[in-house]
């Protein structure tokens, strides 16, 4: 897991937090722009970014339902973008 880095008092914790919200357009327009602003700053969380992107993409193309382990497999995996310490 990447070191934790603060970008103006918005560390990657909060970023990890909102991070699935902010990729689908479902946050407000101010923690959007703190995040996207992290996101430029930051290779460890924009490098997770990309990994939740590319994995939506990837489950769209499919246009199959989802199993539910996987569904359940993302969650921890988002979990554990947000609070390392659960790992």
């Amino acid at each position: 897991m990447f070191k934790f880095w603060k970008a103006r008092n918005f560390d990657c914790s909060k970023a990890a937090a909102d991070l699935q919200s902010y990729l689908d357009g479902e946050i407000g327009a101010e923690t959007a722009s703190k995040i996207s602003s992290h996101l430029r700053q930051c290779v460890g969380c924009k490098t997770e970014a990309v990994k939740f992107e590319r994995i939506k993409l990837a489950l769209q193309r499919q246009n199959a339902p989802v199993n539910a382990e996987i569904i359940e497999n993302l969650q921890q995996f988002a979990s554990n973008i947000a609070d390392p310490n659960q790992a």
